[in-house]
């Protein structure tokens, strides 16, 4: 994102790329390993900046999970000999979230339903070392659309049910919720029928946005200046 100024002086908004996958070292190899002529539906992004900008990509058209750094894109290859349901389902069974404990050098990985299981991968063994299973036993129900970390928190958006969990990746129990955000009082802005439409989070401060995805909401309800944003008070 960049500010240029128009004709009359103000100052406008322009978005520009940051970086053409195309023009990383590894993605012509990367693409041809992939049938068909769609190759990239990149449905979860997060960073680290800890020795440069690195981004960590999930592709759901196969699964894989990518790490994309100034010259580089490549594949992870993630060892999952001992958690067998990180095995990548088609459609939207699939990996969706991702985010990063850049300081541990861990990566979350969600994946949707069928079962509903958030990751937990050791990026400096290359495998995955736990997994939290967030399943309520209904398909309907189950959908985890994004995640986030922030100060030792873990935040799950599960859309289906309006309600984010805090997971503590720290405790070794299945008592790792410690708590749970509830958003039903707006499922009005958030759902249409019982299906949720949040589809990203990010924390800041002392609150929780949610992105809604604004072409389900706006063919829904025909109205195009539909907030796109919610505010969440935490």
């Amino acid at each position: 994102m960049s500010f240029v100024a128009d004709q009359s002086g103000k100052k406008v908004t322009t978005l520009v790329p940051y970086k053409k996958l195309e023009e990383l070292y590894g993605y012509y190899a990367y693409a041809k390993s992939i049938s068909g002529n769609r190759k990239f539906d990149l449905e979860g992004v997060t960073s680290c900046s800890n020795n440069g900008m690195v981004f960590y990509l999930v592709n759901e058209k196969t699964g894989d999970i990518l790490k994309a750094d100034s010259k580089n894109l490549t594949k992870l290859n993630i060892n999952y000999d001992s958690y067998p349901d990180f095995s990548y389902d088609l459609r939207n069974d699939g990996f969706m979230g991702v985010t990063a404990d850049c300081a541990t050098n861990k990566l979350y990985v969600a994946k949707l339903k069928n079962p509903n299981i958030v990751f937990e991968v050791d990026l400096n063994l290359g495998k995955v070392v736990r997994q939290f299973n967030m399943s309520t036993g209904s398909d309907s129900e189950d959908d985890i659309s994004d995640l986030f970390f922030k100060n030792g928190q873990l935040y799950v958006l599960q859309k289906n049910i309006t309600s984010i969990a805090l997971v503590d990746p720290t405790v070794k129990s299945n008592n790792f919720v410690s708590k749970r955000l509830d958003y039903s009082s707006m499922s009005d802005l958030t759902k249409i029928d019982e299906i949720g439409i949040a589809e990203a989070l990010v924390v800041q401060n002392n609150s929780i946005f949610l992105f809604l995805d604004q072409r389900k909401s706006n063919k829904a309800n025909n109205d195009q200046s539909k907030d796109v944003i919610v505010e969440l008070k935490i």
